[in-house]
């Protein structure tokens, strides 16, 4: 590395090495990707100024590869629920609708065309915001379901 001094690391984030992978059926754990992203890092931060891309290019158990790539944005200090789309199985709603007056200006920023009494009728409830942002954005529902919820974790 001294002597090629990348100005820039791409990683070709495959992650079908991962412990119950179908197709790599390997037995890299969350913990050994947190450790690689480390590792990355490091080399985009000492070589780099920090530049790191990196590009999903394999995992095929859809529960493992969303624990996987959520390590990796732990370690590169991305919301760690960078990757609940939709506010997927991992996320609180309960929590989320128990705080809603302190989570209600998040989603005011992350969902600029939401309104006011927008914002009041959601109330919290994931149904409800989906409903919302379908609307506003003019878009199916399975496709606002799938909007990243990121920022809103109470």
């Amino acid at each position: 590395m001294e002597s090629f001094r990348p100005e820039l690391v791409l990683v070709s984030a495959g992650f079908d090495s991962r412990n119950g992978d179908p197709l790599g059926r390997f037995l890299l754990s969350d913990a050994d990707f947190r450790d690689l992203t480390m590792f990355m890092a490091e080399i985009a931060h000492k070589y780099a100024a920090g530049r790191l891309i990196s590009v999903l290019e394999g995992g095929y158990d859809l529960n493992g590869l969303s624990h996987a790539v959520s390590a990796m944005c732990i370690r590169l200090h991305w919301p760690t629920d960078c990757l609940l789309s939709g506010g997927g199985s991992n996320m609180n709603w309960d929590r989320v609708e128990g705080n809603w007056k302190q989570v209600m200006g998040k989603a005011r920023e992350k969902w600029g065309k939401l309104s006011n009494d927008d914002i009041e009728v959601v109330g919290g409830r994931r149904d409800q915001l989906v409903g919302r942002i379908q609307e506003r954005y003019g878009i199916a529902r399975d496709v606002a379901r799938s909007r990243p919820m990121n920022g809103l974790k109470p």
